[in-house]
């Protein structure tokens, strides 16, 4: 018996781990049509960085162009210490997620 887990297991997790906290409200889930004066502002490893503006305020969107097991490892790194700043003006704050209609990332 393997103690690996599969990548269809952690993605599985991660996906049910991530509606559980949308659906406590821990996470909260932004309506992407919400969001105007979408701009590519840049792009990297994982995926890319859009500028938006959402009720007045000027965002950044990072959306995640595969979900595969590096890509899912990264969102949950990156959750994990947003959990655990300080908030400071300095630090970009995680408000939420979204989904884009149609397409299969997160932004």
């Amino acid at each position: 018996m393997s103690s690996e887990i599969s990548f269809n297991t952690i993605q599985n997790l991660f996906k049910t781990s991530l509606e559980k906290s949308i659906n406590y409200e821990v996470i909260k889930l932004y309506d992407y049509s919400k969001f105007s004066k979408i701009q590519l502002i840049g792009s990297g490893t994982f995926g890319k960085v859009y500028h938006a503006e959402s009720s007045g305020l000027d965002i950044a969107l990072k959306s995640f162009d595969n979900n595969d097991s590096i890509i899912v490892q990264e969102i949950i790194d990156e959750l994990k210490l947003h959990k655990n700043l300080s908030i400071h003006n300095n630090i970009i704050r995680f408000y939420g997620v979204t989904t884009k209609e149609g397409k299969n990332n997160l932004k």
